[in-house]
Parts: structure tokens; C-alpha cells; sequence
């Protein structure tokens, strides 16, 4: 299936609730999409800043490898489309590779390597509303709440963060992109947040 087919026509909104199998109709392999934009690396400094980024959690009630969308209040996921990792750990990788675009910061990738910091974050959102019907472009909004433990002590500095994007239209590619956007937006707010603890 084409994936700039309009999604009104081409493209079932298909309930969370319905069998696996269903939702891929007759067991054909769905298209897997990325929203990580995997931007080349900068050497860290040899007294970089050293944070850990720890797992992301995410809302029960959504499939974290499910585009999903919301219309008419119906949380449903798109079929024959996928995100190509869970949504938690995707956007994990996604942070990791926007504070590695500092010199300034070294990102703890084992347990030999000590941090000073520990980030964690829970994505509250993370849905494409039609709030203007099927046949329009929807509503990408993403919500995360960071949290930082730094020092001995493990000071916390928490902050929230929202992004609200509008896809240019009602295809998968568009809903991609918006996606892609919001979570570029996303991390490098919560990276400069981070600069600046």
C-alpha cells in the first residue's frame, strides 16, 4: 500500500481493542516508521558533563509500537503502519542523540562509566488527533515530563514539556514527519533545559 494514500480512504482507523492479526489484515507485514532523525555525534569534551538517560515510560493504555491516533474521542492505531521500535525507547535514543550533539555532554552508555547526572522522563501524550475530521491533516501533540538527579545529594529538577504539531496533511508520511518534528522539538528543549540545571 502506498503510504501517501489518504488515510480517510485508503488507510483503516482500527481499535485498540481488536486482535493483532485483524489490524494487519491477514498477517501482511505492516510498513515500520522511524520519528528519530540519528544526527551525526560531537566528541564530548574530556570534562564533559556525564548523564545517564534511564527508560522511558509510557502510557498503558497505548501500544508503544502502534501509530496511534484519536477521533471522536476513539483511540484507535493505524493499520499496516508501525513505528519501527517502542515508542518509549525510540524517543529514549532520540534524547540521547540531541545531548550528544554537545561537546559538552558524555552520555553514560555503561555501568563502569559513573554519571553525575540521571535523567528520566514519562511521555504522557503521544497521539495524532483528527480534531477536524478524517480527510484533514491531524493533530500530532507529544507530552513528556523530565526529571533530573544531579550531584551527591541527588538534587530533582523536574520540568514538563509539550509539543503541538499540525501535519500537513491526512497521509502517513505527513503524520511521520509531524511526529518527527515534535520530537526533534521536544528534545532540543529538554537538552537546553538541561544545559542550564
Amino acid at each position: 500500500m502506498k503510504n501517501t494514500l489518504k488515510i480517510s480512504s485508503a488507510l483503516l482507523l482500527v481499535s485498540l481493542s481488536g486482535c493483532v492479526g485483524g489490524l494487519l489484515g491477514g498477517g501482511k507485514p505492516a510498513d515500520l516508521y522511524s520519528f528519530r532523525s540519528e544526527p551525526p555525534q560531537r566528541q564530548p569534551d574530556a570534562n564533559a558533563r556525564v548523564v545517564a538517560v534511564r527508560q522511558f515510560s509510557f502510557p498503558n493504555n497505548l501500544r508503544p509500537d502502534s501509530i496511534e491516533t484519536n477521533a471522536n474521542s476513539r483511540v484507535a492505531a493505524l493499520a499496516k503502519a508501525r513505528w519501527s521500535q517502542p515508542v518509549p525507547e525510540m524517543f529514549r535514543l532520540a534524547l540521547i542523540d540531541q545531548l550528544e550533539q554537545s561537546s559538552r555532554t558524555r552520555v553514560a552508555r555503561s555501568d563502569f562509566q559513573k554519571p553525575a547526572d540521571i535523567m528520566s522522563a514519562e511521555i504522557s501524550q503521544f497521539t495524532a488527533t483528527f480534531d477536524q475530521g478524517l480527510k484533514a491533516p491531524p493533530l500530532i501533540t507529544i507530552v513528556v515530563r523530565a526529571e533530573v538527579a544531579s550531584g551527591a545529594a541527588r538534587d530533582v529538577a523536574v520540568r514538563s514539556f509539550e509539543s503541538r504539531t499540525r501535519a500537513t496533511d491526512a497521509t502517513v508520511t505527513s503524520i511521520v514527519a509531524a511526529y518527527r518534528a515534535g520530537v526533534s522539538n521536544i528534545t532540543q528543549e529538554i537538552t537546553l533545559w538541561y544545559r542550564n540545571i
